[in-house]
């Protein structure tokens, strides 16, 4: 597990974590807390997709990814739509299943819990100042429920920017700017005009305090951006004045459109371009990439698959598709799926893929039927 702390619960730290049995994960638009029991590289993986920009339907079709419907894992999430660490209000989607609620303070406490939900309830809650993800029954409870008394000793909260770490409850560490158009919610009116916004004082619902080093602060390490996924690949290319890598053929740079000169050299390969999912998932194609409704980091007599989309589909084979990155070209491989895949290229009739790689070009659609479809295109200028 990796998460990284600030040192107090405002400013360098946007949100509060009390430790506990689930998952918790916390990205700079949002928050989500998972059930015992799942898998933690999941809930890495789900950390990346978030972070990257994936929305409620991917984060809920990518944890349920090879279970039936009626099996996937508990959840709560709350995902904003700029990062609370600016500090002004945001528009938060809320989301939740089974035992956990995901809660806002706008104009009123809103909440959304998961019970009885046959995938799961959601909401959006527009301007809200603060916004926790909690499972049922957190004594330290505070926002969009019933109140719970505290225990006589509170868990500690601990300070975090961002991460993936146990948790059963996960929080924005202070209350941000209302929007001046947006009514001020009645817990902040309740705080009256005296106090002073530069102290720490909580509002009426009580914000946690971190407790200092006895938490086990020092088992986290800093990790302000995603983990890397290791070195690039080194290729033939070259390099306009920019920095910009290109193909060793280019007459122009790619990205800037400056004219290139000299022999190739060495140079770290960059992304290839972008697989559209159909799912609304935007992924940079910087690995090789694994698509099926429960796709396998590992292939035969090869090492692992960088990437891992989900197309959550009874029709979609587990290992459906491989891309493939060799050198400057993107392969499209069928996994020997049950239905097939099909490349639809302007101009062209359509082809069913094989075994045999197959190099794409921008605007190649991989068609897996009955909607399911990734669409290869050039990285945006």
């Amino acid at each position: 597990m990796r998460g990284t702390n600030g040192s107090d619960g405002r400013g360098s730290a946007p949100y509060l974590c009390v430790p506990g049995a689930g998952l918790g994960l916390a990205w700079p638009r949002g928050l989500a807390l998972l059930e015992p029991g799942v898998d933690p590289d999941l809930a890495v993986r789900l950390w990346h997709l978030m972070a990257e920009g994936g929305d409620v339907t991917s984060f809920a079709q990518h944890l349920g990814a090879g279970r039936p419907a009626d099996r996937l894992p508990g959840f709560a999430l709350a995902l904003a739509t700029d990062a609370p660490a600016d500090g002004a209000a945001v528009d938060v989607h809320l989301a939740a299943r089974g035992r956990y609620v995901a809660s806002a303070s706008a104009a009123t406490d809103q909440s959304v819990a998961g019970a009885g939900a046959a995938r799961w309830n959601e909401r959006e809650v527009a301007a809200a100042i603060r916004f926790t993800v909690r499972a049922v029954g957190d004594p330290t409870s505070d926002i969009g429920g019933a109140s719970v008394p505290a225990p006589a000793t509170p868990a500690a909260a601990l300070p975090l920017v961002g991460g993936v770490l146990p948790a059963q409850r996960l929080q924005t560490a202070g209350w941000l700017r209302a929007r001046p158009d947006a009514p001020r919610p009645e817990a902040e009116v309740a705080r009256g005009a005296a106090e002073d916004p530069s102290t720490d004082a909580a509002p009426t619902d009580t914000l946690l305090r971190p407790a200092g080093p006895a938490l086990g602060l020092g088992r986290f390490r800093p990790a302000a951006r995603p983990p890397a996924r290791g070195p690039r690949p080194v290729v033939p290319g070259l390099l306009c004045d920019a920095g910009h890598a290109n193909r060793p053929d280019a007459v122009h740079c790619a990205r800037c459109g400056v004219p290139l000169a000299g022999p190739p050299t060495a140079v770290p390969r960059p992304a290839l371009g972008q697989l559209v999912v159909s799912t609304g998932e935007v992924v940079d194609l910087t690995d090789d990439t694994v698509v099926g409704r429960a796709p396998r980091a590992e292939r035969p007599g090869a090492g692992p698959a960088g990437r891992l989309v989900v197309l959550p589909a009874a029709h979609v084979s587990a290992v459906h598709l491989e891309l493939r990155l060799r050198e400057w070209s993107v392969l499209a491989v069928d996994r020997r799926s049950t239905n097939g895949t099909y490349l639809h290229r302007r101009g062209h009739p359509p082809e069913r893929l094989t075994e045999t790689p197959r190099e794409l070009v921008p605007g190649d659609v991989l068609d897996l039927g009955h909607g399911a479809h990734v669409t290869f295109r050039a990285l945006p200028a």
